[in-house]
């Protein structure tokens, strides 16, 4: 090849290779995608799009089936209620309750509510009587019938929680910042402060938590204040679990679990630190089962060890879904959602699938009604016997063959009955009497 041509080539490919770049690629993929602003040049975040029914067909149709019982696991602030900048603002939308009724109604539903609110709140804010709800994530849990759980707490603790409570109030509830009080809980709220303030404001407020003793978990524009004991979403959803289902509650339900939040992320997938024994779940006396590469010991005599997890809880064993804006959200979630929209439309999909599996149910049991009776109308056999009188039961060739020499050799025939066993025979449960 010539020289000059040569590079002249070479110039045309440094070009073509300083255009279409890893960025230009990138941008180009997202675009494609539907996930860029129209008119801007630069990449914005990824966008969640926008979800239909049709979606869920291939994810759950086949793992939800018809043979199973249905465990939704739902939270509410950001999945079931848009977030609001005061929780009583976060108002579950009436479509979407009214959703969550029908399918309570189902047979094979069971709904419980997880969330990090006060048990009696979010029940409240809900409002649907016959389902389960679990506040302060999960130490506290309302069943249907009335009972209730409630996740001891260190004596020490109680007294612990007015003091922060007080502490937190007189120091950085400022500038729109305030403190919820949930009972075992707190939560420092700074949805209002501005911007600039924040840092500080929320770093004082970790470490006057951390120094009380309690765990500070990040929520939505939120810090909360948690006793220092193993349990959260991940170990109350086993928890309702096998209470409402018994040991073997991973062979005999499906299991929808949803959740907005970091705290969610413990019912999506759980670790320990240790095992307690190898023989968790073995040992005579106690409610515990070893399955599928998980300890669990649940004996209620031992409430601070109710669940403990080698490997994962819910990972695996559920469908899970992470209500996030953007793809960018970290999340050990198998599916995202993008907003409480989306929730409502996976909900009807639930529904819809319901709707279609009792129809499935029904055309079964007709098609098996109606091949009963017509087997059965084979069975309906009797001869008469004009020389004794009387009607005895014979075989069904002999029956069938007396009934037909008797209508033979008589125009009227006496007996006038054999007529109507005849054609009763013939025609099933339709009661012919001409």
């Amino acid at each position: 090849m010539p020289e000059d041509e040569r590079t002249l080539r070479m110039n045309y490919l440094r070009r073509r290779e300083k255009q279409n770049d890893v960025d230009q690629w990138l941008r180009r993929f997202l675009k494609a995608m539907g996930s860029t602003v129209e008119g801007l040049e630069d990449t914005m975040p990824t966008v969640m799009q926008p979800v239909t029914l049709d979606d869920f067909n291939d994810y759950l149709e086949k793992y939800v089936g018809n043979k199973h019982k249905l465990a939704l696991l739902l939270d509410y602030d950001g999945t079931l209620a848009p977030l609001a900048h005061h929780p009583d603002l976060a108002v579950i939308p009436p479509e979407t309750k009214n959703v969550l009724e029908r399918l309570a109604n189902f047979p094979d539903v069971y709904i419980a509510i997880i969330s990090g609110r006060n048990v009696n709140n979010v029940k409240e804010m809900v409002g649907i009587e016959g389902i389960t709800y679990a506040g302060n994530h999960g130490l506290e849990i309302l069943h249907p019938d009335g009972s209730k759980f409630v996740h001891p707490m260190p004596v020490e603790y109680e007294n612990k929680v007015k003091t922060l409570l007080k502490d937190l109030q007189d120091k950085v509830c400022k500038q729109g910042a305030w403190v919820e009080n949930k009972g075992s809980l707190l939560t420092f709220h700074y949805r209002e402060t501005p911007m600039n303030i924040r840092p500080v404001m929320v770093a004082e407020a970790k470490k006057m938590i951390k120094d009380a003793g309690f765990i500070a978990g990040q929520a939505h524009c939120a810090i909360e204040a948690k006793p220092p004991v193993e349990w959260n979403k991940g170990r109350a959803s086993l928890y309702i679990l096998r209470t409402q289902f018994g040991v073997d509650w991973s062979e005999r339900i499906r299991i929808i679990y949803v959740g907005d939040d970091t705290t969610d992320e413990d019912a999506m997938q759980l670790q320990c630190n240790y095992c307690i024994s190898e023989n968790i779940g073995l040992t005579t006396g106690t409610l515990g089962i070893q399955m599928k590469g998980h300890c669990l010991d649940t004996n209620p005599n031992n409430p601070d060890k109710l669940v403990t997890l080698h490997a994962q809880a819910l990972k695996g064993m559920a469908a899970t879904f992470r209500v996030a804006a953007s793809h960018i959200v970290r999340t050990v979630a198998e599916r995202r959602l993008p907003n409480t929209d989306a929730v409502l439309t996976l909900l009807k999909w639930v529904e819809r699938h319901l709707h279609r599996k009792d129809l499935k149910r029904d055309s079964s049991s007709t098609l098996s009604f109606k091949n009963r009776s017509r087997h059965g109308s084979l069975m309906v056999e009797m001869s008469y016997d004009p020389d004794s009188g009387s009607n005895t039961p014979t075989s069904p060739d002999t029956s069938l063959q007396d009934a037909k020499t008797q209508t033979s050799t008589s125009a009227n025939p006496p007996h006038p009955e054999i007529h109507h066993v005849k054609t009763q025979t013939k025609s099933g449960l339709n009661d012919d009497t001409n």
